[in-house]
């Protein structure tokens, strides 16, 4: 199970991003340590692999960091919150600061 958000039947699902997406891999690890963004999918399954995905990185100051293990903010599972509807978790950033990521579909 992944925590993605979506209204029922959507075609595009979003979820919290802690690996790179690859057939026969869940964008969405429970054990993982970091997140490196929020991802836009139409991945039906995860067998059918990716073409089109969006992903949306929260961060902070002046750098873009565009490549994928260099982005991740590391979190605990212990901070999140995760409903069919909504998704929150608090991302360290650096000393001490937090970055509230939240993502949600109400109905």
């Amino acid at each position: 199970m992944i925590p993605s958000t979506a209204p029922p039947f959507a075609m595009t699902r979003w979820v919290a991003q802690t690996h790179e997406n690859y057939v026969s891999v869940t964008p969405y690890n429970h054990t993982a340590k970091a997140i490196h963004g929020f991802q836009g999918t139409h991945q039906p399954a995860i067998w059918m692999g990716e073409s089109g995905q969006v992903v949306v990185v929260p961060g902070i100051g002046q750098q873009i960091k565009s490549r994928f293990d260099e982005r991740g903010l590391v979190f605990s599972n212990a901070t999140e919150v995760i409903t069919p509807s909504y998704y929150r978790v608090d991302l360290q950033v650096r000393n001490g600061e937090v970055i509230l990521a939240e993502q949600s579909h109400r109905v």
